[in-house]
């Protein structure tokens, strides 16, 4: 069955509707919740394997998807981290019958859209990071990254209006850490 283009258009405008045609499944509630939040900063604490990397890969496609010429960030503790998080985002679009069409470039360190939005993986390096202006700020594994990362990576959503930042990890760090205090914050 065809869509017309307002249909489409309608069901991809939220992460839910986008995610049911990206991968052919609702998010799940957690994750649903996450991509549906409105806040500019949403902060997650969550243990291992319970579907956080894969629903913040499915975010960072819908804003590259949605919002043309998008720059969306992902940052690790460890460059290996930040990239199997691209890999994450490449082959679900790679996967994806609506979107393997739209990918220009999908190298080790960035995923191109063929509507201008770039999904890029970043070293956890403050001189890497700084002098970006991105739309999503992507930090996985927050608690686990150093704070001069976050200082070089927070006034990266500052040039760029409506631009988000979500941090993610599993529990683990001391209170004086960014990610526990943001946590903490709610």
């Amino acid at each position: 069955m065809t869509l017309d283009a307002a249909t489409l258009a309608d069901s991809l405008a939220r992460p839910t509707g986008f995610a049911k045609r990206l991968v052919g499944q609702e998010l799940w509630e957690h994750q649903r919740e996450l991509a549906e939040c409105p806040a500019r900063y949403r902060v997650v604490c969550a243990g291992r394997q319970v579907g956080k990397s894969r629903g913040v890969a499915i975010i960072a496609l819908h804003r590259a998807y949605t919002k043309p010429g998008s720059l969306i960030l992902l940052i690790s503790a460890g460059e290996v981290a930040s990239l199997r998080l691209l890999e994450e985002c490449a082959s679900l679009a790679l996967s994806s019958p609506m979107l393997a069409g739209a990918v220009l470039d999908d190298s080790k360190t960035q995923l191109v859209l063929s509507n201008g939005s770039r999904v890029i993986s970043v070293p956890a390096s403050a001189k890497q990071i700084r002098g970006w202006a991105v739309d999503l700020l992507i930090i996985d594994e927050a608690a686990f990254v150093d704070t001069e990362i976050w200082r070089a990576a927070e006034p990266s959503i500052i040039a760029r209006p409506g631009s988000k930042v979500i941090l993610l990890s599993s529990p683990w760090g001391n209170y004086e850490h960014f990610f526990r205090r943001l946590w903490k914050q709610g």
